[in-house]
């Protein structure tokens, strides 16, 4: 027991961020392997489901941390050179799964892919057996990035750049991988009320006949010129 007036460091700390844990990266196929240049934006620490008795936004910035704030808008960029998202849905059983991504982010804000010019930093180098892909970027826990009222601002201000005409969404369910370009991206994309904007990726009662967990992956390719297309993914609904 902690002695009455001591700090109970322990607690304070399982409030933080989620630690990362140091396993192998999950891999779907030897086409689908988890990318690297994925960033989590304005996502606060702590335990924030919109309660009352929540404790969320305890954070270096935040000089009062009882105010408990949910409302953010977090979510993980990604653009053309970010490569794959893996992830794994548990318990499936009606086949939907619906994404989440708001498509008017701006490049700067991914500092993940800073300087690079092809999908995970890959450079190509010359060797007398021929060309071989050598990555230029070290595998790293996922990077976080606070927004500043002066970045929400100029976000909000600046127009998105334009989609290349070589754009193409990808999505693989069980390691099956469908493309899309702009045209049925857009097409597929819904809005159902202000800012917000879906995309279902599954909706096939036939997919499964019992509850199971499905490894879903994504990712843009196609625009790797500046100013990249940036997305955010923020949510994935499933049921």
């Amino acid at each position: 027991a902690i002695p009455e007036g001591d700090i109970d460091v322990l607690a304070i700390v399982s409030l933080g961020r989620e630690k990362r844990v140091d396993e192998p990266r999950r891999k779907l196929s030897d086409e689908i392997v988890p990318g690297l240049g994925w960033l989590m934006q304005d996502q606060p620490p702590g335990y924030c489901d919109g309660t009352y008795n929540s404790e969320c936004g305890r954070d270096a910035i935040n000089n009062c941390l009882i105010q408990g704030h949910n409302d953010h808008r977090g979510g993980i960029l990604f653009s053309s050179l970010s490569g794959w998202l893996v992830m794994t849905l548990p318990n499936v059983s009606e086949g939907i799964i619906v994404s989440k991504i708001e498509t008017w982010h701006q490049p700067w804000e991914n500092t993940m892919t800073s300087g690079w010019k092809t999908e995970n930093g890959k450079r190509q180098l010359r060797s007398k057996d021929g060309f071989g892909v050598v990555s230029n970027a070290t595998e790293a826990p996922l990077q976080y990035h606070w927004l500043t009222y002066e970045e929400t601002e100029r976000r909000l201000k600046v127009p998105p750049p334009e989609y290349c005409s070589s754009f193409k969404f990808e999505f693989a369910i069980d390691g099956k991988i469908t493309s899309w370009d702009l045209e049925t991206f857009q097409k597929k994309s819904t809005n159902p009320q202000r800012v917000v904007e879906t995309q279902t990726l599954l909706d096939d009662p036939k997919f499964t006949t019992e509850p199971r967990d499905v490894k879903i992956a994504i990712r843009m390719t196609g625009c790797p010129d500046p100013p990249q297309k940036t997305f955010k993914l923020t949510h994935m609904y499933w049921a």
